[in-house]
C-alpha cells in the first residue's frame, strides 16, 4: 500500500497507482513528495474515477463491451 511510497521514491518511480478498498488512488512525486493526483500525469486524459469504474466493472462484465465503452467515454 501507501508504506511502500518511500521505495518508489528512492527508485525515482514519478507516478504510482494502488487498488485499495475498491477504489483506485494515483499518487505523483513533485517536490520530492508523493501527492494524490484525481489524474494520471503520464495519461492526463484517464481519472481516478473513470478508471475505478472500469476496473470494478471488469470484474463482472464482457472485457469486449468494456474496451468499446471505455473508449468511447475517453473521447
Amino acid at each position: 500500500g501507501t508504506q511502500n511510497l518511500e521505495k518508489y521514491k528512492r527508485l525515482g518511480v514519478k507516478e504510482v497507482w494502488f487498488w485499495i478498498d475498491n477504489s483506485l488512488e494515483i499518487y505523483i512525486l513533485i517536490d520530492n513528495l508523493y501527492k494524490r493526483n484525481n489524474y494520471s500525469f503520464n495519461l492526463p486524459k484517464l481519472e481516478d474515477k473513470l478508471l475505478t469504474k472500469y476496473i470494478a466493472q471488469s470484474l463482472n462484465s464482457n472485457p469486449r463491451t468494456l474496451e468499446k465503452s471505455f473508449l468511447e467515454e475517453l473521447q
